[in-house]
């Protein structure tokens, strides 16, 4: 998604942004399971049918929020937001809203 690349990517410290790349490989290759090191969950509510990759750093907490697209083949990883615990959430939902009203 290009609004993670142009805001979400850019507020991050920056080892996180340079992990960036190998956590969309590590997506890429198997989405849905869970590593010693980035956990991740699927989501209810809002974001149902999203998954959150847990991603602590130093004292904080970061989510990567992203979606499984299995059609068309091949299977795709839609990444939505990347920030802190809170605001990755709350940039999803609003992401996702306003993808609706268009």
């Amino acid at each position: 998604n290009q609004l993670v690349i142009q805001q979400d990517i850019q507020k991050l410290p920056v080892q996180l942004q340079n992990l960036y790349p190998s956590l969309k490989q590590l997506l890429s290759t198997n989405p849905l399971q869970t590593n010693q090191y980035f956990p991740n969950h699927a989501l209810k509510g809002d974001l149902a049918n999203y998954r959150a990759l847990e991603i602590d750093w130093g004292d904080c907490s970061y989510r990567l929020i992203y979606r499984v697209v299995e059609s068309p083949f091949p299977k795709t990883v839609r990444i939505i937001s990347f920030d802190e615990h809170d605001p990755a959430y709350d940039s999803a939902k609003q992401r996702l809203r306003s993808s609706k009203s268009k």
